[in-house]
């Protein structure tokens, strides 16, 4: 059977209903299936740690490295380098939300800033000192746009990325397409019950998980056990 039945949503709709799902109904009779829509609660937990490579370009990346390297943390060195990665995971947590986030919005101010320098020098070709900030100003923008073109590639997972035009709109959407795809927002019990709340689909893969792997269980040695081993 080929499926027909499509639904469709733009940008505009995945921005104001990020939970949104749609279900395909039995068609019955019918050369078409009813398509529920339905909203689901989403409680958004703590995002996981990820590095950002346009962090390495930021002139104070490598003095919170150092704050963090150059602490004395008296354990084994497996433990220290364990503790120390953990402490650095936290600081640059902090650290990244002055200074390496909103990098769009830094974009596009340093873009600003650009364009109003190349006005004023067209107007004034021969002023030195004009000359020198808009050299800057071009040296700032074009960090900060490849730092940008860095973090959306990695959001976005988009290999042609790299011969592309940078197109923040198609990549913004993309990454939010990804972000509702590893979502699970219902699922379906081996008894044919639909789940469709958060905390129940999740109650229902531990569940099925503590099926599949067994319970714990108690095993009793008896105290002479070692003794009646024929070791040789």
């Amino acid at each position: 059977m080929t499926k027909i039945d499509r639904c469709l949503v733009d940008s505009a709709w995945l921005f104001s209903h990020p939970t949104s799902s749609a279900e395909f109904l039995p068609h019955g009779v019918s050369d078409h299936s009813p398509i529920l829509v339905s909203w689901h609660d989403h409680h958004s937990k703590a995002r996981p740690f990820r590095f950002s490579n346009h962090w390495i370009q930021h002139k104070d990346f490598k003095s919170v490295v150092d704050s963090v390297w150059d602490e004395v943390i008296y354990a084994d060195p497996m433990n220290a380098l364990s503790l120390k990665l953990k402490k650095l995971k936290e600081r640059l947590r902090i650290w990244a939300k002055s200074n390496g986030t909103f990098l769009q919005k830094r974009v596009l101010e340093a873009k600003s800033e650009l364009f109003f320098l190349q006005d004023q020098l067209q107007a004034q070709p021969y002023d030195a000192p004009l000359a020198a900030q808009e050299r800057l100003a071009m040296k700032k923008y074009g960090t900060l746009a490849r730092a940008e073109l860095d973090d959306l590639q990695k959001k976005s997972d988009c290999m042609w990325l790299k011969f592309g035009d940078r197109c923040t709109s198609y990549y913004h959407n993309v990454i939010k397409e990804r972000r509702n795809m590893s979502w699970i927002w219902s699922i379906t019990t081996t008894e044919g019950n639909k789940l469709n709340q958060q905390n129940e689909v999740c109650a229902e893969f531990v569940q099925n998980y503590k099926g599949l792997m067994g319970t714990s269980a108690t095993t009793n040695i008896p105290d002479n056990f070692y003794e009646q081993l024929d070791i040789k």
